[in-house]
């Protein structure tokens, strides 16, 4: 009996372990803002524009959205680890092309809110492609980019 207890205890514990792992390796990739040149040109475009006040951004890209019958719209999420800034955008509603299809999203960060500064940041996107008529498709990603002032946004 005492045998037994002791192999669900161990059981436990190794599962256990290896959850706290798993949940551990993704939760690394946020602090560690070194952009890879394979994740930085993921869809986005290595550097974005950053308001010298650090309240605005302009994040572009690529959304591979597929045939030319549809339309497609990127929801964009910033995040900056050093000053806890946030900030989400969106891109206008665009045609689909059967090229490359590129995006801008303007994001501004809320009133009393922490501000960005110039460096990594992480990135997300959500591409939301869809015929008329049609149930939409997503596409999401993220990877780190870097912000850069530009003294006329």
């Amino acid at each position: 009996m005492q045998k037994t207890i002791a192999k669900r205890r161990l059981a436990t514990l190794a599962a256990a372990s290896i959850a706290a792992a798993a949940l551990a390796s993704p939760a690394l990739g946020w602090i560690d803002p070194e952009p890879s040149p394979f994740q930085a040109f993921r869809l986005f475009t290595p550097e974005a524009k950053l308001s010298a006040d650090g309240r605005k951004l302009v994040v572009t890209g690529m959304a591979d959205c597929g045939p030319a019958e549809g339309v497609v719209q990127v929801a964009v999420s910033v995040l900056q680890h050093a000053t806890f800034a946030a900030a989400r955008g969106f891109s206008a509603q665009q045609p689909s092309t059967d090229g490359e299809d590129t995006f801008t999203a303007e994001l501004t960060v809320k009133e009393g809110k922490p501000t960005f500064t110039a460096g990594p940041v992480q990135a997300c996107g959500m591409a939301q492609m869809r015929k008329e008529g049609g149930a939409p498709d997503y596409d999401f990603w993220c990877t780190f980019v870097t912000l850069v002032v530009d003294e006329g946004l």
